[in-house]
């Protein structure tokens, strides 16, 4: 059977039961369950799946590209439009960073929240806060979005952090992050 038939076999599966059981999909259709297993793992880099013990199971509809959670707030979430037409989210700044770290030539354009103001920014533009001494809302470090530089400066006097563009942010973000990669291929 060719990659693609699999692929399609076990998204059904998934569609059907939102749940894949490896072995048993494996007895039932005579198929290794190494190439099984390195099927859920590429679906599982294409953002259609997330691999658990045994098999895998969908992934939330907004569930965040690098680490799976669900966003905690409106202001925190990304979402990121691919050259493609796929649109991807990411629960916070700070994934985003990651996952732009490996995948920004991918990315035609990415939308946030202004942390204070509340209004869409375009992250390509926008400024953001690392290292603000406040508690994390979702990932570590924390990474706050601001549209306006004057702003996140005002913002780092009450609670630290330094401002940094969007290249900068993800130098830095992947520098902190260097000891443990976790982003997906």
């Amino acid at each position: 059977m060719l990659k693609e038939e699999r692929h399609k076999l076990i998204l059904n599966e998934l569609d059907a039961t939102g749940l894949f059981d490896l072995k048993a999909f494996s007895r039932a259709y005579e198929m290794s369950e190494m190439t099984l297993y390195r099927d859920l793992q590429y679906l599982e880099t294409t953002g259609k799946l997330i691999r658990i013990s045994g098999g895998a199971k969908l992934l939330p509809i907004d569930s965040c590209v690098v680490c799976h959670k669900q966003p905690q707030s409106k202001r925190q979430r990304i979402t990121l439009h691919l050259i493609s037409g796929v649109e991807k989210k990411a629960c916070c700044a700070h994934c985003a960073l990651i996952y732009l770290e490996k995948h920004i030539k991918e990315v035609q354009q990415i939308l946030g929240t202004d942390f204070l103001m509340d209004t869409t920014v375009n992250v390509k533009r926008a400024n953001f806060v690392i290292g603000a001494n406040l508690p994390h809302f979702c990932c570590d470090p924390s990474v706050y979005l601001f549209s306006e530089c004057k702003i996140a400066t005002q913002f780092t006097k009450g609670f630290g952090g330094r401002v940094l563009s969007l290249e900068k942010a993800i130098e830095e973000v992947s520098e902190v992050m260097s000891c443990c990669k976790h982003t997906k291929k």
